[in-house]
C-alpha cells in the first residue's frame, strides 16, 4: 500500500501528461493577460506572476504541462553536476495535519497517513527525496527541452545544488549552458560541508558561495537563493544582507518545513531518515510570515532583492496572499500536483475581479467622482485630475459596492475595529462596518472644546487592533496623523486600506513607518479602466504618468 501511494504521487504529472496525449484530460482554459498587462520580473516580461517551485519530478515533461496550465514562472527540479539517485522508497507520504504549523512545531513529530484528504486544499505531505539528479548530458538535454517548451511570456528557473564550491560552480555553468533564464541556488537543503546544516542559516557561507556563483556566471543570468523557515529574525536579516552583498537578485522562500516524520507505531517513516520536509497546506502561514519579515528587512535595509513566495498554495487566493504581502512572484508545488486547474482558477478569478473593478471604476466616473482639468491638491501638487469620493454619499448603490470591496480586502487584515480617516472616508467605512459587523470608531482631527473633548469617538479597549480606512492616499500625511491619534489611545495599527492610491509617495511614506497599505485602485489602474477615450486619451495617460513621476520626486525631495 505504501509503495503504491508513493509511486502514485511521484508519477502524478506523468499520468496527467499521458492522459492528455490520449485525450482523456483536457487542458484548462487559461485567461492570459494582454501584453500591456504583463509583469517585469528580473528583466523578463512574464504574462503573470505565478509559477511552480522546484520539486523532484519537475523535468521537461512536467514543465511542458505547467506551462500550458497557466504557470508562467517555471522552476526545473534541483540538479547536481553528477548523477545522484533518489532516496529509497518510500520517500513521500501524506501526513496527518490540518491546522497551520507554528514556529514551535518545527522539528517536532508528525504522523503519516495512508488517506488522501477529501478536500484537496488541505493536502499535506512529507518527503525525503535527496535531490536526485540525472547524468550531466541527460540533465543538459532535458533542461534544453524544458526551455524549448515555454510559451511567450514565460521564464525558466533552474534549481541547483552542490556540496563544494567546485560543485556549485560546475552545476551553475551546466544550468546556464542548458538555457536557464534564472538560477536558483538551493540553500535550503542540508549540505555536507556545513555540518549537515542548511546553508541559508549560515550568512558567511551564503556570501562565499553566492559570490563565487556570481563571479562564475559571466552572462546576465540572475541568481536567486532558496531558503527555509528562519526561527531567528537576526539570522534572517544577516542572511538577506549577505545575499544582497554577494550580488544575489532574489530570495525564494520557503522550502518544506523540517519535522520528525513517523508511522503510527513511532518508527521513522523514511527508514533511517527521521527528519523530512513537510509541505502543503499546513506550512502556508509560516510561508506568508517569511514574506512579511523578508519584505520588512529588504525595505528597511534598502536591499535590491526580489521576493518569490512559496508554501502551501492550494487555493487560487493563496497566490494573491503572497503577492499582496510583497512577493513579486508566487509559486506552487504540492498544490499544483494535487489540482491541475489551480492556476486556471486563479486566472479566472483575476479576470472576474478585473471585470468587477472596471464596472466600479466607470460607475465612479459616471457620478463625477473622477474629474479632469487643472487642480491643486492639498499637498500643493498640481494635477490634471481630481478624485472626489465625497460624492459617493449620494449614491447608496456605489457606497455598498465600495463596502463589499473593502470587506474582501479586509480578509487579509485581521482587526477588532475600523477607523475612518476624517472626513471623506466616514460614509464608506460606516457601510463597511454594517455589512462586516466589525465595530467602528471615529478619530477627530482635533478635540472639541466642549462636551467630553475626546479625540476618539466610539467604544474600544486599549490593546485592540484597529484597521484604518482612507478614501484617497496622496502623501499619506493625513493617514499617519489618524494613526497617531488612534495609537495614542492605546490601540494597535498594522494595516491601512485605501480606495485610491494616487502613487505620489503616500504608500512609501506609510510603509516607511512600518504600516502596510492596501489599495483598491492605484490612480493609473483606475483611470486605465475607464471607457471614455474622449475624456482620457493616450496623451492624457502619458501626461498622467509624467505627473506621477514628477510628483514623487517632489514629494521625496521635500521629505514630507
Amino acid at each position: 500500500m505504501r509503495l503504491l501511494l508513493c509511486r502514485s504521487l511521484l508519477l502524478l504529472c506523468m499520468i496527467i501528461i499521458t492522459s492528455i496525449q490520449t485525450a482523456e484530460v483536457t487542458l484548462p482554459i487559461i485567461h492570459r493577460a494582454s501584453k500591456k498587462d504583463w509583469h517585469d520580473f528580473l528583466g523578463y516580461q512574464i504574462a503573470s506572476p505565478i509559477g511552480i517551485s522546484a520539486r523532484a519530478n519537475n523535468d521537461s515533461k512536467a514543465i511542458w504541462l505547467a506551462a500550458r496550465s497557466g504557470y508562467d514562472v517555471l522552476t526545473y527540479k534541483t540538479v547536481r553536476c553528477y548523477e545522484h539517485d533518489a532516496h529509497p522508497l518510500p520517500n513521500i507520504r501524506y501526513v496527518q495535519r490540518v491546522a497551520p504549523l507554528t514556529y514551535d512545531d518545527i522539528g517536532k513529530m508528525i504522523m503519516v497517513t495512508n488517506n488522501k484528504p477529501e478536500n484537496i486544499v488541505e493536502i499535506a505531505v512529507a518527503n525525503s527525496f535527496g535531490n536526485p539528479s540525472m547524468g550531466v548530458e541527460q540533465t543538459r538535454n532535458d533542461i534544453k527541452k524544458a526551455k524549448q517548451s515555454l510559451l511567450e511570456g514565460q521564464v525558466l528557473i533552474v534549481s541547483i545544488f552542490g556540496n563544494t564550491l567546485e560543485e556549485w560552480k560546475k552545476v551553475a555553468q551546466l544550468a546556464v549552458e542548458s538555457g536557464a533564464d534564472i538560477i536558483e541556488a538551493n540553500f535550503s537543503c542540508p549540505n555536507l560541508n556545513t555540518n549537515n546544516e542548511p546553508i541559508y542559516t549560515r550568512p558567511d557561507d551564503i556570501f562565499v558561495i553566492a559570490d563565487h556563483l556570481v563571479q562564475t556566471i559571466t552572462s546576465d543570468v540572475p541568481i536567486l537563493i532558496k531558503c527555509g523557515v528562519f526561527t531567528n529574525l537576526s539570522v534572517m536579516k544577516s542572511a538577506l544582507i549577505a545575499a544582497a552583498k554577494a550580488g544575489v537578485r532574489g530570495i525564494v522562500g520557503v522550502n518544506s518545513v523540517p519535522m520528525k516524520v513517523v508511522n503510527k507505531d513511532g518508527t521513522p517513516t523514511f527508514g533511517t531518515r527521521i527528519m523530512a520536509g513537510v509541505s502543503g497546506a499546513p506550512i502556508h502561514q509560516l510561508a506568508l510570515d517569511f514574506i512579511k519579515r523578508a519584505s520588512t528587512i529588504i525595505r528597511k535595509e534598502n536591499l535590491n532583492l526580489a521576493l518569490l513566495g512559496v508554501g502551501g498554495i492550494t487555493m487560487p487566493s493563496h497566490f494573491s496572499d503572497f503577492l499582496k504581502l510583497g512577493a513579486v512572484v508566487a509559486l506552487s508545488a504540492t498544490g499544483m500536483m494535487s489540482n491541475l486547474c489551480l492556476a486556471a482558477e486563479y486566472h479566472e478569478q483575476l479576470s472576474l475581479e478585473k471585470i468587477k473593478k472596471e464596472a466600479l471604476a466607470n460607475k465612479l466616473s459616471d457620478i463625477s467622482v473622477i474629474k479632469f482639468g487643472d487642480f491643486t491638491l492639498k499637498s500643493g501638487m498640481k494635477s490634471n485630475n481630481y478624485i472626489d469620493m465625497r460624492l459617493a454619499i449620494s449614491h447608496p448603490d456605489v457606497l455598498k459596492t465600495l463596502a463589499v470591496h473593502l470587506q474582501a480586502m479586509q480578509q487579509r487584515c485581521p482587526t477588532d475595529l475600523l477607523c475612518a480617516v476624517p472626513h471623506a472616508a466616514v460614509p464608506v467605512t460606516t457601510a463597511f462596518s454594517m455589512i462586516s459587523r466589525i465595530p467602528m470608531i471615529m478619530a477627530r482631527k482635533e478635540a472639541k472644546d466642549h462636551g467630553t473633548k475626546k479625540m476618539i469617538e466610539g467604544v474600544y479597549a486599549p490593546g485592540q487592533t484597529c484597521l484604518i480606512i482612507e478614501d484617497v492616499v496622496t502623501t499619506g500625511a493625513s493617514t499617519l496623523e489618524a494613526i497617531k491619534t488612534v495609537e495614542a489611545a492605546g490601540l494597535r495599527v498594522k494595516d491601512v486600506i485605501a480606495l485610491i492610491d494616487r502613487q505620489q509617495g503616500g504608500s512609501e511614506n506609510i510603509a516607511s513607518k512600518g504600516y502596510r497599505l492596501h489599495a483598491l485602485f492605484t490612480l493609473q489602474e483606475l483611470l486605465g479602466l475607464l471607457k471614455k477615450p474622449q475624456e482620457l486619451d493616450q496623451k492624457k495617460m502619458d501626461e498622467l504618468k509624467s505627473l506621477i513621476d514628477e510628483q514623487k520626486k517632489f514629494y521625496f525631495s521635500s521629505k514630507l
